[in-house]
């Protein structure tokens, strides 16, 4: 799993994931209470559980049924292709996300690259459609395609020629 939220509450899957992708604050509230009776009649007790909420609650079923143990995805997938040997003496990784916000420092593919980096004192870039940059990062830098175009819908129907300015900045900054 790549996050850690639990299944229910004000950081569980109803809450946190479901406006995400469109669902009214009458939606969250169906799906938040639906989540609950489902819980209580299968095995609440793996609700709070880190990673239960991931997936839509695709954790929690896991746990509760499969008898799962929660491990990090990106560091398994980055483990498995020896990430760690493959960047030693890279001057520099570009790695990217849809958004980055305070969901992606839980434990999203970027942020895994970022701290695998880290480790190796390796300047990261985040190329992404748009950033919450609020957020604490350690990137050498964060490149956002709205920073560009600022309407969204055209950053999602026409991306190539955005994110190719952004690498022509990147290259003129690690020149």
């Amino acid at each position: 799993s790549d996050v850690t939220n639990p299944l229910l509450g004000n950081n569980g899957a109803a809450r946190v994931f479901s406006p995400q992708k469109g669902a009214t604050p009458d939606q969250v509230e169906v799906l938040e209470e639906s989540l609950t009776h489902f819980a209580s009649l299968v095995g609440g007790e793996y609700a709070t559980k880190p990673g239960a909420g991931a997936a839509g609650g695709f954790g929690f079923m896991a746990y509760a049924f499969l008898k799962a143990e929660a491990q990090s995805g990106i560091d398994l997938i980055l483990d498995l292709v020896e990430f760690d040997s493959k960047i030693k003496g890279a001057d520099f990784i570009i790695t990217g996300e849809g958004r980055f916000d305070s969901q992606s420092v839980q434990g999203k593919a970027p942020w895994g690259i970022l701290q695998r980096a880290s480790k190796l004192s390796i300047p990261t870039y985040l190329v992404c459609g748009d950033a919450d940059t609020h957020q604490t990062s350690g990137y050498a830098g964060i490149h956002t395609l709205t920073s560009i175009e600022a309407d969204i819908d055209k950053c999602i129907i026409n991306p190539a020629p955005l994110v190719t300015q952004l690498g022509a900045s990147i290259a003129r900054l690690i020149q």
